[in-house]
């Protein structure tokens, strides 16, 4: 989807501005009977979330990727200038464990101390496509009817 236009630009600005200052954060809080009582995460939760500036708010809610060819020293200062609420990983991003480590590692010291931890995902669509193509992996089968 491409925004042209100032109708289209002032169009997506409203959605996100309306969009973040409207949203209700209980439906991401998942209960966890070890860390308490789940109105007492909410209340954290919500009081945390109000103390992040507008943009990081917005950011909160988008999971971007690491641009091809960005090397993994670079990584930590895209993730600290973005703060998004998740990375996807791409099999561009490592060539081995070890470089996978990295950027794990990298991405996690991108966020300020304190900040949500990020949402990590990868690109693992089944047959041929393996985002983690390692023998420390459980290598996952494609859906039936999908590419052998």
């Amino acid at each position: 989807m491409r925004v042209q236009g100032p109708f289209g630009k002032f169009f997506l600005v409203s959605f996100l501005l309306f969009s973040c200052a409207s949203v209700s954060f209980r439906r991401y809080e998942p209960y966890s009977p070890l860390q308490g009582n789940p109105e007492d995460q909410r209340r954290v939760i919500r009081t945390y979330i109000e103390t992040l500036s507008l943009p990081d708010r917005i950011a909160q809610r988008c999971i971007l990727y690491i641009p091809k060819g960005m090397p993994i020293e670079e990584v930590e200062s895209f993730i600290r200038d973005r703060k998004p609420g998740g990375v996807i990983l791409y099999r561009w991003n490592y060539d081995t464990l070890f470089d996978l480590v990295r950027l794990t590692e990298a991405i996690r010291r991108g966020y300020p101390a304190g900040y949500p931890e990020p949402f990590l995902c990868a690109d693992q669509e089944g047959g041929r496509v393996r985002a983690f193509p390692f023998k420390e992996f459980v290598q996952l089968q494609p859906c039936p009817g999908g590419i052998p």
